[in-house]
């Protein structure tokens, strides 16, 4: 039988100052992907998890303060891709996909900031009917597939989440293709260590 997908979801508040702390716990906890906001990383910032691709959305301020910022971290044995991140003004998102037991499989680290209204209609972006796979996004639970809402605690019987979803505005990082554990990213927002 198959290891189950182990998963984690932190908001880091500040991730340069605490690095020691996630790092400790992919290894302790053996966390094949990892899903952190809030990392107010600047795109001079190279946080190293060895083992681990990075995807990272940082943002910055036009005065260039780090605010914000998203970041998922996948084991590298694990087949993946990241996934497109639509348009959005009440929520950021960075989202990748996994092939795990012959299944596709979505998580998005989300993010609202706390000044702005979400936008429903932007959160049911991120789960488009035509796709095929599970999409999970830890912040609010919630699942959907191609057949319609699995039920969960904080997902309404009609696919809206009862809970708060992030935000977004622009996205620094390009489409990368599936990365395989055998090959190296070659985009310049995801980088192995």
């Amino acid at each position: 039988m198959a290891k189950p997908l182990r998963i984690l979801h932190w908001n880091a508040r500040g991730l340069r100052s605490k690095v020691t702390t996630p790092r400790q716990l992919l290894k302790d906890e053996d966390i094949d992907m990892a899903l952190i906001n809030e990392t107010h990383l600047g795109p001079a910032d190279r946080t190293r998890f060895p083992g681990y691709v990075i995807y990272r959305r940082d943002e910055t301020s036009a005065h260039q303060a780090r605010y914000c910022g998203l970041a998922v971290l996948v084991r590298r044995r694990v087949v993946h891709q990241q996934l497109p991140s639509p348009p959005q003004d009440s929520i950021y998102t960075l989202g990748v996909q996994l092939h795990v037991a012959g299944e596709d499989v979505g998580l998005y680290a989300c993010y609202k900031p706390p000044a702005t209204r979400l936008n429903l209609a932007e959160l049911r972006a991120l789960l488009p009917p035509h796709r095929r796979g599970r999409y999970l996004s830890p912040a609010t639970s919630t699942v959907s597939t191609q057949r319609g809402t699995q039920p969960s605690p904080t997902t309404r019987g009609d696919g809206s989440s009862r809970t708060r979803k992030p935000t977004g505005t622009r996205c620094l990082a390009q489409k990368c293709p599936p990365i395989t554990p055998t090959q190296q990213p070659t985009h310049q927002m995801c980088w192995t260590s």
